[in-house]
């Protein structure tokens, strides 16, 4: 898939997602959960800065699930800049190990059957765009478990 396709395709997915609610955009209090509330409280996900992004790479763990499905996009669209031009970019890698993880995958409602296909499309991208010497195994992980999730989505959770 062509970079622009994606990036519509991931947009469209999102379009209609729910902020999460502010005062739950993470699951605990810690210092570094409070700096990821503060620095994504009140943004969406297309106002999110690339150097925040990169700040809070490996950030995706402290999300609320539904702050995590929210704010998604910008670390998709990131990481698709990223292996577009072959960078090396911690975003992507923290990405690749979130999306095959179970952790904090269960938002109100769940994905959207568009939402978990525009994620096999990105993780389809990484495998067509990048030699995956270090990521080929969360790249296989991830796919195997958002092709799961798909086929429990209902049919009409667009």
């Amino acid at each position: 898939m062509k970079t622009k396709a994606l990036t519509e395709l991931i947009r469209s997915a999102w379009c209609e997602c729910p902020p999460p609610d502010q005062d739950n955009i993470i699951e605990h209090q810690c210092l570094e959960c409070h700096r990821v509330r503060d620095d994504f409280r009140n943004k969406r996900p297309e106002d999110i800065p690339s150097e925040v992004l990169e700040y809070h790479s490996d950030s995706l763990p402290f999300f609320s699930a539904n702050a995590k499905r929210y704010y998604y996009p910008a670390y998709l669209l990131h990481a698709i800049s990223d292996v577009e031009r072959r960078g090396d970019s911690n975003v992507t890698m923290f990405l690749l190990f979130d999306l095959g993880s179970d952790h904090r995958h269960d938002p109100d409602g769940g994905f959207t059957q568009n939402q978990i296909e525009a994620v096999l499309s990105f993780l389809n991208f990484v495998t067509e765009h990048d030699d995956l010497d270090d990521w080929s195994d969360e790249v296989e992980l991830a796919t195997s478990k958002w092709r799961a999730l798909l086929q429990q989505s209902p049919a009409g959770n667009t």
